[in-house]
């Protein structure tokens, strides 16, 4: 992802942003090298939502049900963002409730892990008994923080999937660029599932929910090129997924934190398939 003209523009912002704006930007573009054998590249993590089940020992003390959290860092409720993106994917988890353990999945709703394109896929079929599908849809948002702190992933699936679609719809009807446009989620409790909390859409008031003139260049700009990367991620994944396909060779599980990656340029030959699979595996969030 080429963040030169996103930093221009960082340096052009207020106080009140630009420190935020410009050591976010630098940790987008740090590669850390000496961990394993590859570098680390900076990852979007994903927003995680305390539930009843959670286990205690993975989250910060003090976190409660209900909570948003990014790592280690809880954030307020509600949690006021700005999307960059939205886009629809799938996920296939293990039928065994023991397993915690996805089978597939697809970063844009088209073509899977496994190298079936979804709409032929018999696990995407809804089962008349069951009432559900066992590969479901998701809708997923690349957000950053209207204080151009942070920039997250939010994964809006299973019962959480209409709160993403409300989002998307509320995103269509503005007629403006997403990056525009500010919103908020809260969480509640699920009235059918009481050990479930889910995210719940808020539409802000007309003065809070325009984003700050000031922001939009920067904002632009890094819309630009959270398009253009994901435009070739997927482009790239399509082309490995069927390259590995057409050789017969075994395709790998999806990671199972897959996150958005910056990408290297990749020819799908030899090697370099087996290897690159498994590193768009971690790209946009599926």
């Amino acid at each position: 992802m080429d963040l030169t003209k996103v930093k221009a523009e960082a340096e052009k912002l207020g106080k009140e942003h630009k420190a935020a704006a410009l050591a976010l930007l630098t940790r987008m573009d740090e590669v850390v090298e000496g961990i394993g054998d590859e570098p680390v590249r900076w990852r979007p993590p994903m927003l995680k939502m305390v539930q009843g089940t959670t286990d205690r020992s993975t989250i910060p003390k003090g976190s409660a049900v209900g909570d948003f959290l990014l790592g280690e860092t809880k954030l307020e409720h509600p949690m006021k963002f700005i999307p960059l993106r939205i886009w629809e994917g799938r996920q296939f988890w293990s039928p065994d409730p023991n397993e915690s353990k996805m089978l597939c999945s697809s970063p844009d709703g088209k073509l899977g892990y496994l190298g079936m394109y979804c709409n032929q896929c018999p696990h995407q079929v809804f089962n008349e008994e069951t009432r559900k599908s066992e590969c479901t849809k998701t809708q997923n948002v690349l957000a950053i923080t209207p204080d151009l702190s942070k920039v997250f992933i939010i994964t809006f699936s299973k019962t959480n999937y209409q709160a993403g679609l409300a989002l998307k719809k509320a995103a269509t009807s503005a007629g403006v660029g997403l990056y525009r446009r500010v919103y908020a989620l809260t969480s509640e409790t699920n009235k059918t599932y009481k050990n479930v909390e889910n995210y719940v859409l808020q539409l802000l008031e007309a003065k809070e929910r325009n984003t700050p003139d000031e922001l939009l260049p920067m904002l632009k700009e890094l819309f630009d090129s959270v398009t253009n990367d994901r435009k070739n991620t997927v482009d790239k994944f399509h082309e490995l997924i069927l390259a590995r396909k057409e050789a017969g060779a075994a395709l790998p599980a999806p990671d199972q934190e897959s996150n958005t990656i910056l990408l290297t340029d990749v020819t799908p030959k030899g090697e370099a398939v087996a290897s690159t699979v498994s590193e768009l595996a971690k790209n946009y969030q599926v």
